[in-house]
């Protein structure tokens, strides 16, 4: 799991870099498109948990290209953000990444024996991998559906289809759906 792990962190390292340097597209609709592949990336690697055709060479592989997706959409949570590095971008965004890392294998370090003892005592591991994966993938493909619904009464609310009205709304609906407040 730590190859696949650090080439997530290696991928959204590559576009949170080349954003933060403004080499990513800066039109309007590549936001929502990056929300979009996000949510689909993960709706993905949860069906393919299902279907149970991964194998560990490719898995690496498709988890780089989905954090070359996910580190356009760190970049649009920590534009405001960055601002403040100054001079010191580059060493702000290394210093995130490594977090970023230090997170992630914590998170491993805890769920990997928690994992061992559900499926040794509770649920067979596959039966548990699926029952795991079908959960996240309806929880994302729930949450899209609510913020896309909310983006749509926005935009048909006003005549104009406001980025920064959409995106402030959209954070507000993951906030929502996160705190389970909704």
């Amino acid at each position: 799991l730590i190859p696949i792990v650090t080439a997530f962190t290696v991928a959204h390292s590559i576009t949170l870099i080349a954003s933060a340097y403004d080499l990513a597209p800066s039109v309007l609709w590549f936001p929502p498109l990056v929300e979009t592949l996000i949510a689909a990336s993960i709706v993905y690697m949860a069906l393919e948990n299902i279907v149970g055709t991964s194998n560990v060479h490719r898995r690496w592989i498709i988890t780089f290209c989905f954090g070359l997706v996910h580190g356009f959409g760190f970049s649009f949570a920590l534009r405001e953000t960055l601002q403040f590095a100054g001079s010191h971008l580059l060493t702000s965004l290394l210093s995130f990444n490594v977090g970023v890392e230090l997170g992630q294998l914590l998170v491993l370090v805890l769920m990997i024996p928690a994992l061992e003892l559900l499926f040794r005592y509770a649920v067979a591991e596959r039966m548990g991998t699926i029952i795991l994966s079908a959960i996240v993938a309806h929880t994302i493909v729930y949450s899209f559906f609510l913020i896309l619904s909310n983006v749509k009464s926005i935009c048909a609310a006003s005549d104009q289809s406001d980025f920064w009205i959409i995106t402030s709304h959209t954070r507000k609906s993951v906030n929502t759906i996160s705190s389970g407040d909704c």
